[in-house]
């Protein structure tokens, strides 16, 4: 029995931004593999690439291009019946899956299709098993697949979706300088994550305009966000009733701020439940690191997550490392000296907010690592119960007065602004390793335990010192 209809591809609302070149590499690997997956962390936009991609690729298909969206299937279960449903085949033996997969491979067999299957992390067993034998029993058939994790299908090709580009730090602010057209501030605007912030809060308030003073805010925003596209989306849909400059502090309670409309699939209504939609999938060691990977300074390297994760376990990180860049939660990145790894800000406030209490952190001895957990410090109890942070004995006027030097104390207040010690960096004019100095100094004199202890020390300077 053959589909009853020749496809299915949903169209776009609105304009896919900042994606040309994904989709350009997604259409050639299409052309070279049979079996290909677009990757990346939740709300990165992989459902839409992946259809642009199935849209270009539209005339290589004369049987169709079936787009089948898996998210409502339970997890774990076969994917099969509903996928044949889709298909116009009817209904088959409710549980036989092995039947239920030959239906499907029966139908397109001779056809020359592509299908495009939409969100396949929370069954990517069945996924996978449908897969090999499309691959195997119907040749012309080309499978294209959006998910959090890889099918590990022999013959799957990859295409990994970043979040999108964010405007370079901005240098120094000189005295005296005039900003001209070719500055860092100005080409911003191009910049993909600026450019969506725009159009979607152009959508939500008519009166919004890109200026050069607006600028600074919304890249704040964008790179609070880590350029994730829900996450923009979600936010700038806020300036309905928020200034961006509001909607800028109120990302401090990021969840309470990123929420959509009851249109979107359950899983995108709100940044939480996209996130906890990866949590769930995750094993509990996986889930372990995720905690203890929240209290490190992003990005990082392997030393680093050994040092959260060996007060935790007694096996090595690199296999639940391994797992969660696979579940797209870390994600990799290169290095000057190697691998580095990154955990998303939403990620880290998820397994915060999730009853994870965070290590106690001490300077690092090391180049390009700014925090470090103590091995004493960490404990599988400290991440599933929470465990209030003790506050610091403040310091007296005279010895805050001198503690810092007025380099360490220009560090502290942008450390209270949420800025990485690279940003910190670019801003100030210094090189990183720097900072890393500074930031170990600060931590030391004020006898402090994390980053997150020197706004409430920095409060305490400002009494004392005329910052």
């Amino acid at each position: 029995m053959q589909p009853r209809r020749p496809g299915y591809l949903a169209s776009d609302i609105t304009p896919l931004i900042g994606r040309a070149a994904d989709v350009t590499e997604g259409v050639r690997l299409l052309g070279e593999t049979r079996l290909l997956t677009v990757m990346g962390p939740p709300g990165v936009g992989k459902s839409r690439v992946g259809a642009q991609i199935a849209r270009l690729s539209g005339r290589r298909f004369p049987d169709g291009v079936w787009q089948i969206e898996l998210s409502s299937v339970p997890a774990g279960s076969c994917p099969a019946p509903h996928i044949a449903s889709a298909l116009g085949l009817g209904e088959g033996s409710p549980g036989a899956r092995d039947t239920e997969v030959g239906r499907v491979v029966s139908a397109l067999r001779g056809q020359r299709a592509l299908l495009l299957l939409d969100t396949c992390e929370h069954v990517v067993d069945g996924v996978a098993l449908l897969a090999e034998s499309l691959l195997r029993r119907a040749p012309r058939v080309r499978v294209l697949a959006t998910s959090r994790r890889p099918l590990n299908v022999p013959g799957e090709r990859l295409l990994a979706v970043p979040p999108l580009s964010l405007p370079d730090p901005e240098p120094p602010i000189r005295q005296g300088r005039a900003a001209r057209a070719g500055d860092p501030g100005l080409s911003g605007m191009s910049a993909p994550a600026v450019q969506l912030f725009a159009e979607r809060a152009a959508a939500a308030d008519p009166g919004f305009a890109l200026t050069p003073g607006v600028l600074p805010v919304v890249t704040a925003i964008c790179r609070r966000l880590d350029g994730v596209p829900l996450a923009i989306e979600l936010a700038a849909a806020r300036l309905r009733s928020l200034s961006v400059q509001e909607l800028l502090e109120w990302l401090a309670e990021p969840f309470e701020v990123l929420s959509g409309s009851r249109s979107m699939l359950s899983r995108h209504r709100d940044m939480r439940s996209a996130i906890e939609w990866s949590h769930a999938l995750c094993d509990p060691e996986r889930r372990d690191l995720w905690a203890a990977l929240s209290a490190l300074d992003a990005p990082f390297d392997l030393e680093a997550v050994e040092s959260v994760w060996s007060p935790v376990a007694a096996g090595p990180a690199a296999g639940p490392l391994a797992g969660l860049v696979d579940e797209s939660v870390v994600l990799r990145e290169p290095g000057e000296s190697g691998v580095l790894y990154r955990l998303p800000y939403l990620h880290a406030e998820f397994a915060r907010r999730a009853g994870g209490a965070l290590p106690h952190i001490v300077p690092s001895p090391r180049p390009g690592a700014d925090v470090r957990v103590a091995a004493s410090a960490l404990t599988r109890s400290d991440l599933a119960v929470p465990a209030p942070e003790p506050a610091p004995e403040p310091p007296s006027a005279d010895a805050a007065a001198a503690a810092l030097s007025p380099r360490e104390l220009q560090v502290a207040v942008l450390i209270t602004k949420g800025m990485t010690n690279r940003e910190i960096a670019v801003q100030l004019g210094i090189a990183k390793r720097t900072v890393d100095a500074h930031v170990r100094n600060i931590l030391t004199k004020g006898s402090l335990a994390s980053r997150t202890q020197v706004a409430s020390w920095v409060a305490v300077q400002r009494q004392c010192v005329d910052v």
